[in-house]
């Protein structure tokens, strides 16, 4: 495994927070001012932390409803939620004769038309009539539901089951209760999490912050990733994936570590997107054209087996999610990157199997185009600042590969003066080792591995 050890400027009182941040990185992230802490706390809109305590632990005491058993109940349920809905269940409690009632008071649409796996709501929860706080309703998709599609309500079942599935773990999005059955729609219920990675590294300037910031949700994102790949069960004997990984489903939780101590940490969300890891190709498959691995498809064109799902895919996705994410903190440009793996027959979507081989190049060519302009505007910028260093030896072994880019550099001296932040190099070195080959490409748990030495030899020095 390469390790990169550089020395890196700073006084003693910078090696000693870089210290004392290695420490938790894995637990929680570096922490926000506190003005802007406060006001995303809010934001979120939660109810007194013992309170939420306590309605989560009877909560999962409750007896699970029996789904679409009850047609009376459901007649009288028939108007389909919408802002202002007021929605009443009632519970009964494992080793208690009184019965709850669980309230929620929806108040806005989160979901838009483009949204193609549900409608999404958020709306504040009641426990008993005590506040829980706001959070995330999804029913399926309204014209779905209407035009009577079976698939919608098994999917809706996964998706909760998912939920559950990897609940224990910190940095994967949860349940806040039980689903529930109203109107003839299954709706589940997660908590909410208005605020993405990218906002998070919006309130950023200092760049031993802002490398901790970047190098901390990799981390935890690649222990939520790992702990998927090996949770192994009947439906997933070879263990889960999440197939649409991308920076919009990487949100913050603002939680307490079990030390006592409060802090955010991030989440991975969109649980709709797990599937059980498979070597051979299914031919419906979930991906995003802007972050996924090309990899994916590259069996086709060899003749043998099609899209695969697996976890080392959404190593490549994380890595292209943090990329994408900084360069919105740096304001820089990167060059759209359309992979289209499919086209268009009369029969509908078929893959492009004459083209795919060269598609996946174009699609790998980019992303490290990509890479090396966001590394360039870095550079010269910590330049400007007094900082100087040798090009990391995993980023050097890049710029040689692909060659000498006079455009690619002229176009990163041009986004110089957009913003002055700048973070460290070993960033890109992880964003590299995560969009290498599949073939050389880490494991979630070595890649984890690899992170963690970087951080390791970046703080020490």
């Amino acid at each position: 495994m390469k390790k990169f050890r550089k020395s890196i400027s700073g006084s003693g009182s910078m090696a000693d927070r870089l210290k004392a941040l290695r420490k938790h990185h894995l637990n929680q992230l570096p922490e926000l001012p506190k003005e802007i802490s406060r006001k995303m706390i809010e934001s979120m809109n939660r109810g007194e932390e013992r309170t939420r305590t306590e309605i989560h632990t009877e909560s999962q005491r409750t007896l699970p409803e029996k789904i679409f058993e009850d047609e009376i109940k459901a007649k009288k349920e028939e108007r389909p939620i919408e802002v202002g809905s007021v929605i009443e269940k009632e519970w009964e409690v494992r080793g208690q004769t009184e019965t709850i009632i669980e309230k929620f008071i929806v108040e806005e649409k989160l979901s838009s038309k483009r949204n193609i796996s549900g409608d999404v709501w958020r709306a504040k929860r009641y426990w008993n009539g005590k506040l829980y706080g706001d959070v995330v309703l999804k029913t399926p998709k309204r014209k779905l539901v209407e035009a009577q599609d079976s698939t919608i309500y098994t999917d809706m079942m996964k998706e909760s089951q998912n939920l559950d599935r990897f609940e224990e773990h910190p940095n994967i999005l949860s349940a806040s209760g039980r689903p529930f059955e109203y109107g003839r729609q299954l709706v589940i219920q997660t908590e909410y999490q208005p605020w993405s990675i990218t906002d998070y590294l919006l309130f950023f300037n200092k760049e031993e912050d802002l490398t901790a910031a970047v190098m901390s949700a990799a981390m935890q994102c690649l222990d939520g990733i790992a702990f998927m790949a090996n949770k192994i069960d009947e439906e997933g004997p070879h263990g889960w994936v999440h197939v649409d990984f991308k920076r919009d489903h990487i949100h913050l939780d603002y939680v307490e570590d079990e030390n006592g101590k409060k802090g955010w940490v991030a989440t991975i969300i969109d649980m709709d997107s797990v599937i059980p890891i498979r070597f051979e190709s299914k031919s419906k498959v979930k991906f995003n054209r802007a972050s996924v691995c090309p990899e994916k498809f590259e069996k086709i064109h060899t003749g043998k087996i099609a899209i695969t799902a697996e976890s080392k895919e959404t190593v490549y996705s994380l890595g292209l999610s943090l990329l994408y994410a900084m360069a919105v903190r740096f304001n820089v440009a990167l060059r759209r990157r359309e992979f289209k793996p499919f086209i268009k027959e009369k029969d509908g979507s078929v893959l492009d199997k004459e083209n795919l081989e060269e598609k996946i190049i174009i699609a790998r060519s980019v992303d490290e185009e990509n890479l090396l302009k966001l590394y360039y505007v870095n550079r010269l910028r910590r330049i400007a600042s007094g900082k100087r260093d040798e090009d990391p030896e995993e980023i050097a072994e890049l710029i040689e590969r692909c060659g000498k880019n006079d455009k690619l550099l002229r176009d990163a001296q041009e986004e110089v003066e957009n913003i002055h932040d700048t973070v460290h190099p070993s960033v890109f070195v992880g964003i590299r080792e995560c969009i290498r080959q599949y073939i050389d490409r880490y494991s979630p748990e070595l890649m984890l591995d690899f992170f963690e030495r970087l951080w390791e030899s970046y703080s020490d020095s």
